[in-house]
């Protein structure tokens, strides 16, 4: 047995290792900071308008019956906008702050004290941070629509619940840690389910969402967790399951939920769509998540990222290769699994001619790119598996070479990655590159695991379903209450979405990065590592320069709208000291729904148009008049 050291024990490589979690900490706080500075021009909007105003005279009890009554019976959102109403026009940019702190807190006490629970060791604090960090900043930067976190009515709604819910989930870790006697254990029971009926009260999606979200936690603690903290986490799981049906069924059982079906009476003549005409638009939503470049970029810099952490970490340990591990082979099953992938792809890749989706029909040279990209992938797969015999005796008299083919492959992935996130792409080409992207990382972490005995390869599938299931079982189950239930999907109800991918991400660097460590434990390969990680940084690094560079050039229209906004409520402010009428005002020219992510409308339109209440425009009137 030949024992060696870690290529990490290198000064160099601690030296660049350490320059990289510098940078990487710098535009992960550049990115949080650019987002709160757009956060600060956001201003009150549409909903807000309303809720505020009642919030500000019945108090938040009384804003929860007025509403529940009227409208829906979103309790704790209501009881919200009552808190928030002496806060008036800062509440907006005050939620921007309020939301990135918890979400940052949440994160980085669950990754500790979930580290503890599971028993794995303790990573630096700085670096745990920065991982927050980059999981805030790259779920912000994923969101399908900019209402989702300078939205108040949206982000207080939708967004904050998910730090709410991760600071539940990390004190219910602490508390299975820390409470060793039953007795003592009510207590934090209850406060945990107080604490998730109140997060679910925010909305019925949420509700479905934290309830989906702790049922599959059920089948991760069965997985990961040891037996003497197990029973403590179903405590906790349990009542908050039980927490948030009750909040759902509460908000259902709401009287203005019947009133306000009963105010659109054009509903009832609306067709009623059938199964497959839902299932067709149920799939088409997990399409338009599939092939979303910000969610793509989410999935891939985390990816990037976690290959960074776990590949490059420092262990000082000699490592002694076990004398019965065999030298890596290549498995048949991953190759025939990605050419069949591509085989697939070939009527969708082989129809389009033009990456232009207005010149459909015409020649593009550039979009057989794409169709050659197909054709070399396949004819590499056929090489590969028509070698692959001489390919695996070659790797036994030769195990460093193995290295080559995760290095070889990691490439690929991230020029695809780059091919559609830097330059705009037709969706057929956008499905083509991200399919191959997602095929190739599975298909070499099957041929990374390959290499281990069959009982450890059942327990990491079971391990990699459970995590399917806790990360996806969410998204379907909101998906698919929006779509069947609800009839529409409204994307700044669903800021979780790149939330999941980029968890995806750093779950499947992991995944990669334990397969490559395992390997290197018979067959160390230094170049191919380091190759690994300097396309990983440069990844990540162009992704994140891309961001910062859109939200700054976000950032003069912004500027312009919460001007162009505080000049009109000024006015409006001037008109009511005067006895003058609000529909006098001029409309507020700043207004980009599109830039924003906002509907359209403001204070000139709202209050005469959307509040159905004569009570609510009454309080309007009051608030904006003489």
């Amino acid at each position: 047995m030949m024992a060696h050291s870690q290529p990490s024990n290198d000064w160099r490589t601690r030296f660049w290792r350490r320059i990289a979690w510098l940078l990487f900490a710098v535009l992960a706080l550049l990115s949080l900071i650019l987002v709160l500075y757009l956060g600060s021009h956001s201003r009150l909007y549409l909903d807000d308008f309303c809720h505020l105003t009642t919030g500000a005279e019945y108090g938040p009890w009384g804003n929860v019956l007025f509403w529940r009554n009227i409208v829906n019976g979103s309790f704790s959102w209501y009881f919200l906008h009552g808190l928030a109403a002496p806060l008036d026009v800062l509440t907006p940019s005050t939620c921007v702050v309020i939301i990135i702190a918890a979400w940052l807190v949440g994160l980085v006490w669950l990754i500790d004290a979930g580290r503890r629970l599971v028993g794995l060791p303790k990573p630096p604090l700085a670096q745990t941070f920065v991982l927050a960090a980059a999981l805030v900043a790259l779920s912000i930067n994923g969101l399908l629509t900019p209402q989702s976190i300078y939205w108040f009515s949206a982000s207080a709604r939708h967004t904050l619940p998910i730090a709410v819910v991760l600071i539940a989930v990390a004190a219910g870790c602490e508390f299975a840690l820390r409470i060793r006697k039953w007795g003592r254990l009510p207590v934090a029971i209850a406060v945990f389910a107080l604490v998730s009926f109140f997060n679910a009260g925010m909305a019925e999606t949420v509700a479905v969402l934290q309830l989906a979200l702790l049922a599959a936690l059920f089948l991760l603690v069965f997985t990961v967790v040891p037996a003497p903290s197990r029973q403590r986490c179903y405590a906790f799981l349990i009542s908050g399951c039980a927490a948030s049906s009750a909040a759902l069924l509460l908000m259902l059982s709401a009287p203005g939920v019947a009133r306000r079906l009963g105010m659109f009476e054009a509903w009832a003549d609306l067709p009623t769509r059938s199964p497959s005409e839902l299932s067709l638009a149920f799939l088409e939503h997990l399409q338009t998540f599939f092939v979303n470049t910000e969610l793509n970029a989410a999935f891939m810099t985390m990816f990037a990222l976690s290959l960074i952490l776990h590949l490059g970490r420092e262990d000082r340990r000699q490592v002694q290769a076990p004398p019965s591990q065999k030298p890596f082979q290549l498995a048949a099953p991953p190759l025939v699994f990605c050419m069949l992938v591509q085989l697939a792809l070939l009527p969708l890749v082989w129809t389009q001619q033009s990456d232009n989706p207005y010149i459909v029909g015409r020649f593009s040279p550039s979009y057989m790119f794409i169709v050659a990209a197909n054709i070399v992938l396949l004819l590499i797969v056929a090489a590969v598996l028509v070698a692959r015999n001489h390919i695996n005796t070659r790797l036994r008299r030769q195990p460093g070479r193995w290295a080559a083919i995760p290095a070889l492959t990691l490439a690929v992935v991230f020029l695809f990655f780059c091919l559609a996130h830097f330059r705009g792409v037709d969706w057929r080409a956008k499905v083509f590159v991200y399919a191959s992207v997602y095929t190739l990382l599975l298909g070499l972490l099957w041929q990374l695991h390959s290499q281990l005995p069959a009982s450890i390869r059942v327990r990491l599938f079971a391990t990699a379903v459970m995590i399917m299931l806790t990360l996806g079982g969410p998204v379907l189950a909101l998906v698919g209450v929006n779509e069947f239930i609800f009839g529409t999907l409204r994307y700044y109800s669903m800021p979780f979405v790149p939330f999941v991918f980029a968890i995806a991400g750093f779950l499947c660097g992991i995944a990669l990065a334990s397969g490559i460590k395992r390997a290197n434990e018979t067959a160390p390969a230094d170049r191919s590592t380091r190759a690994i990680l300097a396309g990983s940084a440069i990844v990540a690094i162009a992704v994140w320069l891309g961001m910062i560079q859109r939200n700054v050039n976000t950032i003069p229209i912004f500027q312009n709208f919460s001007q162009a906004w505080d000049k009109r409520h000024n006015q409006v402010l001037t008109h009511r000291e005067h006895g003058m009428l609000l529909e006098e005002l001029p409309r507020l020219e700043a207004e980009n729904p599109n830039a924003l992510g906002y509907f359209g409308g403001g204070v000139n339109d709202y209050w005469q148009s959307s509040c159905a209440s004569d009570d609510i425009t009454a309080l309007l009137e009051e608030r904006y008049r003489a």
